[in-house]
């Protein structure tokens, strides 16, 4: 592991002063070495949090309600993971529970959501030209992050490009086993960042046996696998099917949860990305990177002076996870499964009615989106202005690209979200999107039929010109023609007088 770290984070160090914090736990020791300050002065003496279905839970113990307001000192001995301990262990259970990873060794470090998570880990693997594998389509934010680093520190941003010929795991097993060849000069990619579950933009679950292929192949080439998996929770099987279950929490009814590559980690090679933002709340602003033990201590380094997540975020968190339960749980992550079930439901049917002739798409399976092909249209970015003046917006494909905004090729595609708008707003949304595409075919098909009949008077007036041309020939040959037989006519004229006179 330690050839895959970054040549900064194998310089990491510990905070020198963060390594007397556990002497601080000591009974009865006098500590007077961080600037800490005193619980006294803080403005919170209690939280009262209630929750949606009515329960309260009070958190007014003196010694919580300081640490919620306090430094987050909690430091995982050996590991150097800095978080509330009790949410620490929940994440543990939960990833054991949820994955349950086959190779030991692994734990968990709390962050700031996925983003901070995966650019944490990018910054704990890579160097300055450097290679990283990604999907040719993904999330806008990741892939802009990364431009900056393509500019500033050489990173060679590699897509992985799989089609209905070529499975990823085949297109994955070709391109590394022919990367000298292919990429002359470039470094062998560290690792593949990738989105498993309901992928944004294109919403593709790969199947469990593709991933053990493509987990088969990261452990041939001897690379790392990075799985950001925001959406695995909003599974809801078909949304046009009202009637059948959704998953849940544990996802033992329905069509389940989707897999994970940490469930098939059997040499301690994938770093996975949570989050609770798209089951619990983005505002709390928490998630976690479960990884080789080895790689949680050099991402704990770099907290930095962020210090991590909120201590009453962290301490809130755990208190609504504590008190659901199990149950509970289940039952909170059903519902927002059927909320978004239905959602997917409304802009389905508002898109059969009004986009039927006009774009192609599947039915999501999970997640937010539904990612749709507008027929007719070469590249749906050159729509945004009319898009705009009929007040209905969507994310064009290209923003989604791999080489970033300004590079990127026409595409076709469209990202339309389900997940903020209100039923009549996704049914007058397809509405819209119905009209500027309607527009958009009625002008190309005027342009068409002026250009065919720019063509056709082009034509006419070619075969116009081609038979003057051809009556003018004509004419000359005849002139040419008499002018011959005159010619010939006084050639034995002139030969018959030389006759005569030769008689004579």
């Amino acid at each position: 592991m330690e050839d895959h770290l970054s040549l900064v984070a194998r310089a990491k160090r510990p905070a020198p002063l963060r390594g007397l914090i556990p002497l601080s736990h000591i009974e009865g020791m006098a500590v007077m070495s961080g600037g800490t300050p005193h619980p006294s002065l803080f403005p919170v003496k209690s939280y009262t949090l209630e929750l949606v279905d009515g329960e309260r839970i009070c958190i007014d113990d003196p010694t919580l309600v300081g640490k919620a307001q306090q430094y987050m000192h909690d430091i995982t001995p050996g590991v150097g993971t800095v978080g509330y301990v009790p949410l620490l262990n929940w994440i543990r259970a939960h990833v054991q529970e949820q994955h349950a990873p086959p190779k030991e060794g692994w734990d968990v470090c709390v962050c700031t959501g996925n983003a901070d998570g995966f650019q944490r880990a990018w910054e704990t693997l890579l160097d300055p030209g450097d290679s990283l594998l990604v999907d040719e389509l993904d999330f806008s934010f990741s892939t802009s992050q990364l431009s900056a680093w393509v500019g500033a520190r050489g990173l060679h941003i590699e897509p992985l490009v799989a089609d209905a010929t070529l499975s990823a795991p085949a297109a994955l097993s070709a391109l590394l086993g022919d990367w000298a060849r292919l990429r002359p000069g470039l470094r062998f990619p560290k690792a593949y960042f990738t989105i498993p579950s309901f992928q944004n933009p294109t919403c593709i679950t790969r199947t469990r046996a593709e991933m053990s292929a493509l987990y088969e192949v990261v452990c041939d080439f001897g690379m790392l696998l990075i799985e950001d998996d925001p959406y695995r929770f909003l599974a809801f099987g078909d949304p046009l099917d009202a009637a059948a279950p959704v998953p849940g929490y544990r996802g033992e009814v329905g069509e389940g949860l989707p897999s994970s590559y940490l469930s098939l980690d059997r040499e301690g090679r994938v770093l996975r990305c949570d989050t609770f933002s798209k089951w619990m709340g983005p505002g709390l602003r928490c998630g976690w990177v479960t990884a080789p033990r080895q790689v949680i201590y050099k991402l704990a380094q770099g907290v930095g002076p962020s210090l991590g997540v909120a201590s009453c975020v962290q301490v809130q968190l755990h208190a609504i996870l504590t008190r659901w339960g199990a149950t509970g749980l289940d039952a909170h992550v059903s519902r927002v499964q059927v909320a978004y079930k239905h959602r997917a439901a409304v802009v389905l049917r508002a898109a059969a009615e009004h986009l039927a002739d006009l774009a192609q798409w599947t039915a999501p399976r999970g997640g937010m989106f539904v990612w749709m092909k507008l027929v007719g249209v070469e590249d749906a970015a050159a729509l945004l202005d009319a898009m705009t003046a009929e007040k209905v917006l969507v994310v064009p494909g290209s923003y989604f690209h791999y080489t970033g905004l300004e590079s990127a090729p026409a595409c076709p595609f469209v990202r339309i979200s389900f997940a903020l708008a209100s039923d009549e707003v996704l049914i007058e949304g397809m509405r819209r999107l119905g009209a500027v595409l309607r527009r958009q075919h009625a002008t190309l098909e005027a342009l068409t039929h002026a250009k065919h009949a720019a063509e056709a008077e082009a034509r006419a007036e070619r075969a116009e010109q081609h038979a003057a041309a051809t009556e003018a020939a004509a004419q000359a040959a005849a002139a040419a023609r008499a002018a011959a037989a005159a010619e010939a006519e006084a050639a034995r004229q002139r030969a018959a007088t030389a006759a005569a006179h030769a008689r004579a």
